[in-house]
């Protein structure tokens, strides 16, 4: 067993050791005095629950490791008890939905992982609920589109619902767009934004021309786009 201090004597962690490496369940201490802190060890590698907590004695988090890496279901708090974070991982990476709150219980941000890497939409409110970004990834990229990140524009990306929506922008300023329309089907909207492309640069380069058309969905996601058909 193992037993290491703080400087004014308290204890600080206690474990047990085979030939110097931690195996077994080890415990540590706030300064407090209050438990910080309950993991598992197998031949010095974090294996198994693992338990945190705040010095008031709230739980501030708990989950589980797997040969060192996070494994499974993850959760966070505040220290009054409140949901902070949760989150699945494999294999040490967040994967699937990823959920934060702020203290007041209201939904912060929340968006979808891929083994760590951002892959859909995420999104960011305020304390009072208001959103203020939204974001759409595929697979870690951004793509090249109208900037989501201006709350103000989110409302007009959306579709009704069900519904495809085809944007268009005006390439040398962002700014201004206009809503062409919403169509039912995805390859309906795809198949008029390639008329409309053919019709706008029969002799021009892409970056000549002025107007490009993206596709989005009923929740405001960037599903396709003039650059995607160029490429």
């Amino acid at each position: 067993m193992k037993t290491t201090y703080y400087p004014d004597g308290s204890k600080k962690s206690e474990g047990p050791e085979i030939n110097g490496i931690p195996n077994g369940v080890w415990r540590g201490w706030h300064p407090n005095g209050a438990l910080h802190y309950e993991e598992e060890f197998k031949n010095g590698r974090r294996s198994g629950r693992i338990t945190y907590w705040h010095p008031n004695g709230q739980i501030f988090g708990m989950g589980a490791y797997r040969d060192d890496q996070r494994a499974g279901y993850w959760v966070w708090f505040y220290p009054d008890g409140m949901k902070k974070e949760e989150g699945l991982y494999i294999v040490g990476k967040l994967h699937g939905i990823g959920s934060e709150w702020h203290s007041n219980g209201e939904l912060a941000a929340e968006g979808c992982w891929m083994h760590g890497v951002e892959d859909g939409t995420f999104s960011e409110w305020n304390a009072e609920g208001k959103l203020l970004s939204q974001k759409y990834f595929e697979m870690g990229v951004r793509p090249y589109a109208l900037d989501e990140r201006e709350p103000s524009l989110i409302s007009e990306l959306k579709a009704a619902p069900g519904k495809f929506r085809i944007v268009g922008i005006d390439q040398f300023n962002y700014q201004d767009h206009w809503v062409i329309g919403d169509y039912d089907r995805l390859l309906e909207a795809m198949t008029l934004v390639k008329k409309m492309t053919e019709r706008a640069r029969p002799l021009a380069s892409h970056l000549d021309v002025a107007t490009v058309y993206y596709i989005y969905d009923d929740e405001g996601r960037y599903l396709w786009g003039d650059l995607d058909e160029s490429n």
